[in-house]
């Protein structure tokens, strides 16, 4: 297989794998706000998939202390060329989650989903916000 026909097959199953129902527990947050997301210039052209993880531990008033990106740097690297990742990590340090301890947080965006999801989850637990996407 070409490497186009690699990228286009991983991007449709990062596209299912997206889009599957999920079977997890609720997890409850204080307070939330839907981020406003942008792409960078070189985001806003290609047709791209792909997601960003973060760990995120939380104090006793359920506000994050830290947010720490997670994932091998060549991922990063090209995530980050797509989307301004600091305006999820500003977003997410105005929510407040529904108890003290470490969460996990994944983005899924690009230009080839109709909307992008941010994904949180403690132990079995799961919440997920979905945000519309415009090209």
């Amino acid at each position: 297989m070409t490497r186009s026909t690699w990228h286009a097959l991983i991007s449709v199953l990062v596209f299912a794998a997206a889009q599957q129902p999920t079977t997890a527990k609720p997890l409850e947050m204080r307070s939330v706000e839907a981020c406003s997301l942008k792409l960078t210039p070189i985001g806003i052209h290609p047709r791209w998939s792909g997601w960003i993880d973060y760990d995120v531990d939380v104090g006793s008033s359920g506000e994050p202390t830290t947010i720490v990106v997670r994932g091998a740097l060549p991922e990063l690297r090209i995530f980050s060329a797509f989307v301004e990742g600091d305006r999820l990590e500003a977003c997410l340090r105005r929510w407040r989650f529904g108890s003290q301890g470490p969460y996990q947080v994944r983005l899924f965006a690009g230009t080839m989903y109709p909307d992008w999801r941010i994904v949180v989850k403690q132990g079995d637990r799961e919440f997920t916000m979905t945000i519309p996407y415009k090209a």
